[in-house]
C-alpha cells in the first residue's frame, strides 16, 4: 500500500481556509476602530429636512413656512382644511371660520 504525500496545493488550501477569514476579521476590526469615532459626527453634517426635496410652490412648503407662526404659541397647532368641488360660499366660509375657531 502506498501513501501519496500530500500535495503542496492541498496544504496551501487548508492554510488559506482559516487564514483568509482571520485576516478579513482583523481588517474589519481595524476599519471599525478607525471609522468608529467619526460615525458620531455624521449627524452634524447630514440634513433630514424632507421639505428641501419639494418644489418651492408645493403646498407642504407653504404650510411649513406658515407653521413658523405657531411655534411661539403655547397652544397645540392644528391645520384644518376645507375642500369642496365648487367654490365655497361666504356662508360656508363663515361656518368654517366659526368651526375652526371653536376647535
Amino acid at each position: 500500500m502506498s501513501h501519496a504525500a500530500p500535495r503542496r496545493s492541498d496544504a496551501v488550501s487548508r492554510r488559506l481556509r482559516w487564514l483568509l477569514p482571520a485576516v478579513l476579521f482583523v481588517g474589519w476590526l481595524v476599519v471599525a476602530a478607525v471609522a468608529g469615532p467619526y460615525s458620531g459626527r455624521l449627524s452634524q453634517v447630514q440634513e433630514n429636512d424632507n421639505s428641501q426635496f419639494l418644489p418651492a410652490g408645493a403646498e407642504s412648503q407653504r404650510v411649513a413656512a406658515l407653521s413658523g407662526d405657531f411655534a411661539a404659541a403655547e397652544t397645540f397647532p392644528a391645520f384644518v382644511v376645507a375642500e369642496s368641488d365648487a367654490p365655497l360660499t361666504p356662508g360656508q366660509l363663515a361656518d368654517f371660520t366659526r368651526f375652526a375657531e371653536g376647535i
